[in-house]
This record gives C-alpha cells, structure tokens and sequence, in this order.
C-alpha cells in the first residue's frame, strides 16, 4: 500500500470559505486545467484519470494551522439568491441584477503555506501519471487569486510539520465537499451551460451534484496547540518604518493597549448582530483582550500581552523597537481565538492615537517567520531582551530591620568587608528567589541555573535601569536574566511583572 499525494503549496495567503482547502475545490482546480488539454495524454486517458479519481474514499488531509482573517474591506457580487434582500420579495433569475455586500474573509496561512491531499492506493497506476501531468499546470486552488505551486507523487509516507484531518464519523467535526462519482460530468455541463450563454453563471444557481460532505477531524494533537496566538505589527510612518528608543518602549506599547479597546469594540459589533450575544462578547474581550477586571481593575489571569521586539535580529542590530507583538495569552478556546484574530484585523492599517491626538504611526500586520521563531523556538537557555521587573521589592522595611541593615551599612562603609559581604549573600539569594517564583508562575518546572545582572547580555540593548517605568511598576527592581533549563521549553516567554505591557521578553540565548 501507498498513499498518492498531492502537494500544494500558496504563494499568498488563502481566500476560500473553509480551512483546509476541500477536496472538491482540487478536484475542479484539476478539471478546469485539463480542458486546456495535457500534453503527452489524449483527452480519453485525461477523463479516465479523472473518473479513478472521483470514485476514490475520501482522502485524508494534511495542512499548515491557519487563522481566519477579518479584513475590514467589503465587495458587492450578483444576487443569486431568490430572495432579493433589500426587499424581502422573490426575484425571477432574469431580473436577479441587485447586490448585497459582503465582507471579504480569508485565512493567513502560517508556514510552510501547504496543504497535502493523500489517497491510499494499491499500486502506481497509469492514471496517477496523467494526475501528475495535471497537478503541475494547476495555477491556483479556490478563488482565482489563490495561487500555488503544486506537484503530485507516490510515496509510502505522508508530509511531516502538518496538522493531519481523516474522514471520522462523529457529528462534532466539521465536514469538507468531496467528490464522488459523477463530479465531472457535473463539472463537463457546467462548462457547456457558461460556453452556450456567457450571462447563465450570473442568473442561474451553481450545480453542486457530483459532490458530498464527509465529516472530518484532526488525527493528532497539533504539538503548538498550547501556544497562545501572536500576531505581529510593523510600526509605520510615513513610508517608513518608525523606531523608537527601546528604553521608551513603554510609548509604543501603551499606545497599542488604548487602542486594544476600540478595536475590541469595532470586532464585537462585526462578529455578531444579536445584542445579547454582543455583550457577553464585550464582556469576555474586556478580560482577555484588554486585561480589565469588571469591577474596574486589572484581571489577574492571563490575558493579551503586548510585547516590544528590540531589533536584536540581523549582523548590525541597534536595539531599537520596531514592530510590536500581540501575544493572546487565555485565548486559545474557540471563543477568545476568535476574538483575538478579529481584533488584530481590526488593528491592522489602524493609527496610534496619544493623549487623544494622532501620532501618524501605524500598525501593519507582517508575518516573519524569523521574528516568529524568536518568540517561539524550543531552547534550554534562555535570556532578557528586556528587563525583567520583579514582583515586588527585594525586602520591605521590616526585612531591612531584621536584617540589621544599618547597622551593616555603617559597618560596611567603616571598612569590614564581612558585613559587606553578609548583605550581598542576602540580597543576592532574596532576589533569586522572586525570579524563580516568576518562573514556577509559567510552569517550567525545574530550573537549572538563573543568572542575573543589570547590565544586559547583547550588544544594542541598555542596562536595566535605564527602562523607564511608571505606576507600580516603578515600584520594583529590573534586570536583565538568563535562565538554564533541563530540556527544550518553547515560546513565548514573558517573565514578571511588566509582562503584559512590554517588559520581560526572553529569547532563546544565540548559540557562538
């Protein structure tokens, strides 16, 4: 046994109605390439290809994860309805000329962009030579601009790094359009109908006999399903990109979090029309996107942060803030995932507002693969890019007075390198201690070793206290860290308590 599958891999992100991409959208991408004709192959052997191939189980799907998309764009196609929906009256097809508007929707793909089709086959058979001919001219899969490159082969395995679905039985799963026998002869009409009268597509419903829906769900695990989303912003001025002194990265990032709540707002009123669901929806972002309690203050659980990205990339980098990532800490259910994808739609091409006033900055959604692995590569070692702000104080006034700190001091200025020495040991061990408690708050378990220092561990970065603070966290001591683990742990990590709004963002230690 061995599986024939079909790899395609989008060269821009995709714009179909469902993710992944249904077998029946490849299987029409395949007709339409083969009425151009397949050279090497007689249209006999073309049609016979295609018949194997429609009378197949359904196959089992492999793709990349993938985030649908709300863009704030609308486009306004033919009514086919028989419904008019201005005016509530049936319409006959000849006269179906009005429109409605809709909002176009996607998917961002995350890398590597593919989506995998495999059929289990017995052998190599001469139609699965004609297929191969046939994916290779397929210039898109969906929509017209959905572009691929796409290659079939046979092979004993399947695609590795993808997310696997499989036909399933179960009622909970979602179902994809899958071809069946008698798809093509649909297809073949479909094509003498448009060719006969060019207007038959605007007035007439599209046929969809030839296919069935067949429930699918995901085999495995997704090995990232534990990472929150993130979803990374270009700062822009002008045309160009706007930098700002990473000692001010406060700036930026509280910027971005006044603007979390009107763009919450815009995203709620999108997603539903019913005012009840709208307010449990507002309700539910207002934690989770905004990190506001309902009584007013701060939510304790986890919720968006906002993190600076110093650029720390590249042979020559100067430290300085650039882009900003979103990172949806407690947004990984169905419900926060939503709205967290909604928001960062609704942020993108959206300028900064500061006390009131245009700034002239705006936020564009960028997907680099090389910031995204800084944020999430697995590592034993890791360390600040931005300083880490404890918890709290290393010791509060009655701490000092056990301590005898005074008396110490005096000591220790009078010349007596012991008392000296005495309260290094106990301020050094206190603020070990506040970092491995900020640890064990993110679950990683054992730690090794934990280094810090105020002076930072790369070049273009600043000491630590030269980060300007506000509030409360002003309050509290900052650092620079490293941190040693016993086996890879992946990203993000945000360490502290300036986590949510900027500070405390460790990166995998570059290796010499």
């Amino acid at each position: 046994m061995m599986f024939f599958i079909v790899r395609s891999r989008f060269l821009a992100d995709y714009q179909g109605r469902e993710w992944p991409p249904s077998p029946a959208r490849l299987f029409k991408a395949f007709v339409a390439v083969s009425r151009h004709g397949v050279p090497g192959a007689r249209i006999a052997d073309v049609d016979a290809a295609l018949r194997w191939l429609e009378a197949q189980d359904a196959p089992i799907l492999l793709a990349a994860g993938a985030s649908e998309s709300w863009p704030r764009l609308r486009r306004f196609v033919p009514n086919n309805s028989a419904i008019d929906p201005k005016t509530g009256e049936p319409e006959w097809p000849t006269r179906r000329a009005s429109k409605e508007g809709e909002f176009i929707r996607g998917w961002r793909v995350e890398p590597p962009c593919e989506v995998a089709y495999a059929w289990l086959v017995d052998e190599h058979r001469r139609e699965i030579n004609v297929l191969q001919s046939i994916a290779r001219r397929v210039p898109s899969l969906g929509k017209g601009e959905d572009f691929i490159v796409a290659r079939a082969e046979c092979t004993d395995d399947l695609p590795a790094g993808l997310i696997r679905y499989e036909p399933a039985v179960r009622s909970s799963t979602f179902t994809l359009e899958v071809p069946q026998s008698g798809c093509l002869t649909v297809c073949e009409e479909m094509f003498r109908q448009r060719a006969a009268d060019p207007g038959w597509n605007r007035i007439h419903e599209l046929p969809t006999m030839g296919t069935r829906l067949e429930p699918y769900a995901v085999h495995l695990e997704r090995p990232e399903s534990v990472r929150p989303p993130i979803a990374i912003f270009g700062l822009w001025a002008g045309g160009r990109r706007r930098p700002f002194d990473a000692r001010l990265l406060r700036v930026p990032v509280g910027q971005c979090r006044h603007l979390l709540s009107v763009a919450l707002g815009d995203a709620v009123s999108e997603m539903s029309s019913d005012a009840i669901e709208r307010e449990g929806l507002l309700r539910t972002g207002q934690g989770l996107i905004c990190g506001h309690a309902p009584n007013g203050g701060k939510i304790e659980g986890p919720h968006v942060a906002v993190a600076a990205l110093p650029s720390v990339l590249g042979p020559y980098p100067d430290g300085r803030v650039r882009r900003l990532a979103l990172i949806g800490f407690g947004c990984m259910d169905p419900t926060g995932f939503r709205l967290f994808e909604t928001v960062v739609a609704h942020l993108h091409d959206r300028e900064l507002i500061d006390d009131g006033k245009r700034t002239g900055i705006v936020l564009r959604r960028e997907t680099d693969p090389g910031w995204l692995s800084l944020l999430t590569s697995a590592a034993t070692e890791w360390e600040s890019v931005s300083p880490v702000v404890l918890d709290r104080p290393e010791f509060m006034r009655k701490d000092w007075k056990e301590l005898g700190y005074a008396s110490r001091r005096r000591a220790a200025l009078g010349g007596d390198p012991t008392a000296a020495s005495e309260l290094g040991r106990s301020l050094a061990a206190r603020r070990e201690n506040l970092i491995r408690e900020a640890l064990d708050r993110l679950g990683l378990g054992h730690v090794l070793d934990i280094q810090w220092t105020r002076a930072p561990w790369r070049t273009g970065l600043y000491p630590a206290d030269q980060y300007r603070t506000n509030s409360y966290l002003r309050a509290s001591p900052r650092l620079h860290i490293r941190v040693t683990l016993p086996s890879p742990v992946a990203g993000p990590l945000l360490v502290g308590r300036g986590r949510y709004v900027g500070l405390g963002l460790l990166r995998p230690t570059p290796q010499p």
